[in-house]
């Protein structure tokens, strides 16, 4: 199963700008495996980093190669590693007597099979954690679907961090989500996409969060998803609103996303690139 630090990697959700289970890109596959398969032909390399302020000091990297096999299928090799900065140990004064090294990193890998509209992804990771002197280790293995039953509908669902042991489950997130076309216009004489969010996520002793977004795409040049989550930490409830935009010029994806923290805690900022080296 999942370390127990691999908690620090929800921080990392808050930056989501649409539902997990719909994410897209590269790197996108670290909440649904299905993600990688919205690539065409060739290779492509992902790039995210997630930053939160001072006050909570939690860090993350995720990074990722995703290579076609033919149409229909698509691997991916990805790690990732988030940890909390400037914790310092000390005795009987203030002094700093070192630091004392919190960290979740682990290596996946895994693929996508597309069969028409639908995509079904799987990724297995092997995680590594550090919380001062203990260590902890475990091995997880997810399975994702995206499927368009028709043209303005999409539907999506994931497992994150689930146990290959099927016993402790109170890392393991289970995502959805659904996608609809609302309108296609045509603003400043460029085809356009107006569309309405829905995401639900769930985990053991914390029941369900929900989410409600909008996203606008210009072609595929320009996005900007907008976000709000019903969401649970410690017995407390509170809405937090996220936002995202996203730019393609030529073979590169560029991506940012910013999201309140509950309890006034501060944003949680994302920044990603996707490269497509041989599309």
């Amino acid at each position: 199963q999942a370390p127990a630090s691999a908690d620090l990697w929800r921080l990392a959700a808050t930056s989501l700008p649409g539902p997990a289970a719909l994410e897209t890109g590269i790197t996108g596959a670290f909440w649904n495996p299905a993600a990688a398969g919205d690539r065409g032909l060739g290779l492509g390399v992902g790039l995210q980093m997630i930053e939160t302020p001072d006050i909570i000091g939690v860090s993350g990297l995720l990074a990722a190669v995703t290579y076609a096999l033919g149409s229909s299928t698509r691997v991916l090799v990805m790690v990732g590693r988030t940890d909390i900065s400037d914790l310092v140990r000390t005795t009987t004064s203030a002094t700093s007597e070192g630091e004392i090294p919190v960290y979740e990193q682990h290596v996946a890998a895994g693929g996508v099979l597309r069969i028409g509209t639908l995509r079904v992804g799987a990724l297995a990771r092997a995680h590594d954690a550090r919380f001062d002197a203990d260590r902890s280790n475990g091995i997880t293995a997810d399975l994702g679907v995206r499927w368009t039953p028709i043209a303005p509908l999409t539907l999506a669902a994931a497992t994150h961090f689930f146990p290959v042991n099927l016993t402790s489950r109170e890392t393991t997130d289970y995502y959805a989500g659904v996608e609809y076309l609302i309108r296609s216009p045509r603003i400043l004489d460029t085809p356009s996409r107006v569309l309405a969010r829905y995401g639900v996520s769930h985990r053991e002793g914390n029941g369900f969060e929900h989410g409600l977004g909008l996203g606008l795409a210009l072609a595929d040049r320009l996005r900007a998803d907008a976000l709000v989550t019903r969401e649970l930490a410690y017995g407390v409830a509170a809405w937090r609103p996220s936002v995202g935009v996203a730019f393609r010029v030529g073979r590169y994806a560029l991506t940012a996303a910013r999201a309140s923290g509950l309890n006034g805690l501060g944003a949680t900022y994302r920044i990603g690139l996707d490269v497509d080296v041989i599309p």
